[in-house]
């Protein structure tokens, strides 16, 4: 699924995740397969759409909208301090925020380095450069997803 072929559920999400997001103070990036999508690589599938933010506007979200923060302690190698979950269109949308990973026995802070601004129905979207979400995934977290060419 490319950029110009998200199903209609996909699209709106997207929208309403810029939306959402508009009054935030700092970067934000949308990563996971919604991120590929829209940087073109091929044959991705959209499951849901993934955001990461900053914990001030994580914070500010919940506040703004009700919507409740379930970070949960993550897993052995990843966790946030903010995860919101909503599902307006019937796709899961992942907030976190104050996101930290596991390397060597010792914790410390993620948050993307590069951008690359994309245009989707007239909004910017912050997407991480390939190479660097696909680090994340090895190194970070200790795994590769689907259909992720370089």
């Amino acid at each position: 699924m490319t950029a110009r072929a998200f199903s209609p559920e996909v699209k709106a999400s997207l929208l309403f995740t810029h939306e959402v997001l508009g009054e935030s103070k700092a970067p934000w990036w949308l990563y996971g397969s919604a991120g590929r999508a829209l940087l073109d690589v091929p044959s991705i599938i959209v499951r849901d759409i993934d955001i990461l933010l900053s914990s001030e506007d994580a914070l500010r979200l919940s506040q703004r909208t009700g919507w409740r923060n379930d970070a949960d302690g993550g897993t052995d190698r990843f966790r946030s301090e903010h995860f919101i979950r909503q599902a307006p269109y019937g796709i899961d949308i992942e907030f976190m925020a104050g996101m930290q990973v596991q390397k060597h026995g010792h914790w410390s802070d993620f948050s993307f380095q590069t951008s690359r601004v994309v245009d989707f129905e007239g909004r910017a979207f912050r997407v991480p450069d390939l190479s660097e979400y696909l680090n994340m995934l090895d190194v970070s977290i200790g795994r590769r997803t689907q259909n992720v060419s370089r």
